[in-house]
């Protein structure tokens, strides 16, 4: 089976922290298929160069093309299907010079993505797949918003991956998609990066304080994320020692900057920018708490990155959230106000965790499941039922 994951959530050398989940399935299905990654870029003309972005790389021994799409004004946005499809068609071309004709074209994103890929693929004769990573992939964001562009893009395309149940059963109750379509596949976690190791030691690796109790957040910080609920929270708790370190880059950087100032919390609270994903494991390593107060969420793989480090996990219901975390167990689902977050992270602060099973069960969801149970699902869409693998099939 040959694949071409399309998306433009791919890492590229500018953008490295974008999308590291789509980059770390896509290692995995390399080590049971034949697999490329067309990642187009958008441009226009002055505003969005993107030269310094090659139009060619090898990330984790995969071969990623960066083909320029022109990203035409919102107003046109409706239209951009057409110069994203345009890079994607070029690409296919390129690749069928090298003799790689792809099976199954597996976006991440519905539109353009998705639909793009959809309409590519029937001129190849090649079944599609989109995985749905959350509210914001079905053009829904914050609001609820949905456009006719991604409904299509949902009827064309062969296999629908919902990433959680929630998301399943929205796909089912508000795009119509047929329940036997769907799949819901959790994402996962490489096993080798996060796994249990001494507190201490990471503390003094990345120059934090050995006897103060920390609370740790990754996450974007962007409007569904809710970083006020988190910040509200700690100024709940008027323990002076506790700090809470967030580690994420986004829009509201400066918003929430102002918050902490406000609260009189800038000591205790620190926005620590965006931290590459192979020194992630430290933090979690340092830390006492993980703490994520979405508002909507897919299958966060932040929450599954803490678990298999031996990490208790604070964090609002929502998304695959609540099949990951269980309450007194590896942690604790609070509701999305300040004074139930707060007092969450104070019991996790004082609760007898057995960290190692924690981290034991976490690291069960690995990557290389996901791709397993992926491309089982890409098989049942070829002539037969199944694909040629090369390399032994484990079930998942």
């Amino acid at each position: 089976m040959k694949v071409l994951t399309v998306s433009h959530l791919y890492p590229n050398q500018v953008e490295p922290f974008k999308g590291v989940f789509v980059a770390e399935l896509t290692s995995a299905i390399r080590n049971l298929e034949e697999i490329r990654v067309a990642a187009p870029i958008s441009w226009f003309p002055i505003l969005r160069p993107q030269g310094e972005i090659p139009p060619f790389a090898i990330r984790q021994g995969t071969f990623v093309y960066h083909p320029r799409y022109l990203a035409l004004p919102k107003v046109m946005k409706n239209m951009r299907w057409i110069t994203y499809q345009k890079a994607l068609g070029g690409i296919l071309d390129d690749l069928a010079r090298e003799d790689f004709r792809p099976d199954i074209l597996h976006s991440h994103w519905l539109y353009p993505d998705g639909y793009a890929a959809a309409k590519v693929a029937r001129t190849i004769g090649a079944k599609t797949a989109v995985t749905i990573h959350g509210h914001a992939s079905l053009g829904m964001g914050i609001r609820g918003l949905a456009t006719p562009k991604c409904r299509e893009a949902l009827e064309l395309t062969d296999l629908v991956i919902a990433v959680s149940e929630e998301l399943r059963q929205i796909l089912i109750a508000s795009f119509g998609v047929a329940p036997e379509r769907i799949k819901v596949i959790h994402n996962g976690i490489d096993p080798g990066k996060f796994l249990y190791r001494d507190r201490e030691t990471a503390r003094r690796a990345l120059g934090l304080a050995l006897n103060r109790p920390i609370i740790l957040c990754v996450a974007r910080l962007s409007e569904e994320k809710q970083i006020h609920l988190l910040v509200d929270a700690i100024s709940r708790i008027p323990d002076p020692s506790l700090q809470a370190f967030i580690l994420g880059v986004g829009p509201l950087h400066h918003e929430i900057q102002d918050l902490i100032v406000r609260k009189g919390l800038k000591n205790r609270i620190i926005l620590n920018g965006g931290v590459a994903h192979e020194s992630l494991a430290d933090w979690y390593y340092a830390a006492d708490v993980f703490c994520l107060t979405s508002a909507h969420e897919g299958c966060p793989v932040v929450i599954h990155e803490a678990l298999a480090c031996g990490l208790p996990v604070v964090s609002t219901p929502v998304g695959a959230v609540p099949d990951l975390v269980f309450s007194g167990e590896n942690g604790f689902l609070p509701e999305p106000t300040p004074d139930s977050i707060a007092s969450a992270i104070k019991e996790s602060l004082t609760h007898g965790w057995d960290h190692a099973k924690i981290s034991e069960e976490g690291r069960t969801h690995t990557w290389d499941r996901v791709a397993d149970h992926t491309t089982s699902e890409f098989a049942r869409l070829l002539p037969g039922g199944q694909a040629t693998r090369n390399s032994p099939h484990q079930s998942f």
